[in-house]
């Protein structure tokens, strides 16, 4: 139960911040326009975020994917909240944090670079 409501509260404390971003810039603003406008700025700040600190940002980015989807594999494998298996999501989250996401952003970078430098393949996609 107590799991239950720290998963809860987190949620809440997560869109209330989301929520009210800027605030006094979208004071006014309809709850549609919020729900268009929120995402858009998200998306603006994680791309600015990226620019500036592309390893350390990819590494939180897959961290936090790992880790909600071996709660998600978790619950469909029928466990209630209060079962998930909190080592086996830290594990997840620690391989996306020092794994998946810096060696991806090395990986991407040599891939790039060997299409454009070595085989000149500069409009293959």
């Amino acid at each position: 139960p107590h799991k239950s409501l720290i998963m809860v509260g987190i949620a809440v404390a997560a869109f209330s911040q989301l929520a009210t971003v800027d605030q006094g810039f979208m004071r006014g603003w309809t709850p549609s326009e919020m729900i268009l406008r929120i995402p858009i700025d998200a998306w603006n700040g994680y791309n600015k975020i990226l620019h500036s600190a592309p390893v350390a940002t990819k590494a939180v980015t897959s961290a936090s994917v790992y880790a909600i989807g071996d709660i998600i594999a978790q619950k469909s494998e029928g466990k209630s909240v209060d079962e998930i298996d909190q080592m086996r999501t830290f594990r997840s989250l620690v391989a996306g944090l020092i794994g998946h996401g810096p060696l991806s952003h090395v990986w991407y970078n040599i891939s790039e670079s060997y299409f454009t430098e070595i085989l000149h393949c500069t409009q293959w996609w």
